[in-house]
């Protein structure tokens, strides 16, 4: 069986932990976020948790090597979702923040795929294991 195509909007605390957990799991996951600073940070700290795992020995390199090459950071939003079974991301913020975003990922998501205000039951049934 193969393993649903992640894509993660918002690279900061939050998003960069879904998206490393999403990866350790087996997803091939994408990372974006509209702060274009974010995201090597994001990717940063990611190396770093996989570094981690590799040092105390929670992962073979090989497998952390694998991690790393299961996620990928794309600076837009439609590329990120592009072909997604799953959309993991934000919900929108009031209208008189500066970082209000101006499309949902919902609304360019791919048919079918799984997204931000949708049932919350649908998310335990991801095969990402």
């Amino acid at each position: 069986m193969s393993l649903p195509r992640v894509a993660v909007v918002g690279a900061g605390t939050m998003g960069h932990g879904i998206a490393y957990v999403a990866a350790l799991a087996g997803c091939e996951v994408a990372l974006t976020d509209s702060r274009a600073d974010a995201l090597p940070q994001a990717r940063a700290k990611i190396d770093g948790l996989i570094a981690g795992a590799v040092q105390r020995v929670k992962l073979k390199p090989d497998q952390g090597a694998a991690v790393a090459e299961r996620l990928r950071i794309d600076r837009s939003l439609d590329d990120a979702v592009q072909g997604a079974a799953v959309v993991i991301g934000w919900r929108p913020l009031t209208p008189s923040s500066p970082r209000t975003p101006r499309r949902s990922p919902s609304a360019i998501s791919p048919p079918g795929s799984i997204t931000p205000g949708d049932s919350s039951g649908c998310i335990s049934s991801i095969p990402c294991t």
